[in-house]
């Protein structure tokens, strides 16, 4: 049903998604996109049974009254409650996420991470080879996949038979993100600034269902945090070329 929804360029909602099951949800972090998350739990109509919040915040117990959840402040809480959960949706601060991972990710549960984008691509590739993972259980989550401009773009790309070219810009406020998380963050950046565009490109590639001709890669600029790319993708789509920029 969701990848249906997706191929026509529907977002995804409790009014258009028929739920066959009740599942009991296990949120980890008590922050804004945790809160929201729940929100969204609750709005499909599962239960969000427990909360793990590493901090005692008053926002973290009034989350648990108002969702009914358990509330427990230590990730190896996790091992008395196990049975009881569907899925784990991980919430966490960008420096708990690896704590965070080794204590949920073997579970053998689905997994929804908020925050992958906030490990360093070498963290995170020798985490993985390190760890036995069910990788079909193991999900990353960009909101930015389901912008209402994703599918307008691909609607207009599939009917409009005279569109050859298309140049698509994503920046990230890197001097923004750097005051906001403090300067510690600047070595998480390179997967962190990258990672956003990136998944939007395969997404919109995966949902055209394209013929790729030919990528060329360009190194505009580099500093001591990243490079910046650019990225041409050559497309045939029912026998018609496009170019797609990204930069």
């Amino acid at each position: 049903m969701q990848k249906k929804l997706l191929k026509i360029g529907k977002n995804i909602f409790p009014n258009n998604l028929k739920i066959n099951k009740k599942l009991n949800i296990g949120i980890v972090g008590s922050g804004k996109m945790a809160k929201n998350y729940m929100e969204v739990v609750n709005s499909f109509n599962h239960n969000v049974l427990a909360i793990i919040s590493l901090s005692k915040n008053p926002k973290a117990k009034k989350l648990a009254r108002k969702y009914n959840a358990d509330l427990y402040h230590n990730y190896r809480d996790v091992k008395k409650i196990k049975k009881k959960i569907d899925a784990w949706i991980i919430c966490s601060r960008w420096e708990q996420l690896s704590l965070a991972l080794k204590s949920f990710i073997n579970l053998n549960k689905p997994l929804l991470v908020e925050k992958s984008i906030t490990m360093s691509s070498y963290s995170l590739t020798k985490f993985l080879k390190k760890n036995k993972i069910n990788k079909s259980k193991i999900f990353f989550a960009y909101n930015r996949n389901y912008y209402d401009y994703i599918f307008s773009l691909i609607r207009e790309i599939k009917k409009n038979n005279s569109l050859k070219y298309i140049d698509a810009r994503f920046y990230d406020p890197y001097s923004k993100i750097v005051k906001l998380k403090g300067g510690s963050i600047k070595k998480y950046l390179p997967y962190y600034i990258t990672s956003h565009w990136v998944v939007l490109i395969l997404k919109i590639l995966n949902l055209l269902n394209v013929k790729i001709i030919n990528i060329e890669k360009k190194k505009l600029f580099t500093n001591s945090q990243f490079n910046a790319v650019m990225l041409l993708f050559k497309l045939e789509i029912k026998k018609r070329v496009i170019f797609l920029k990204f930069t």
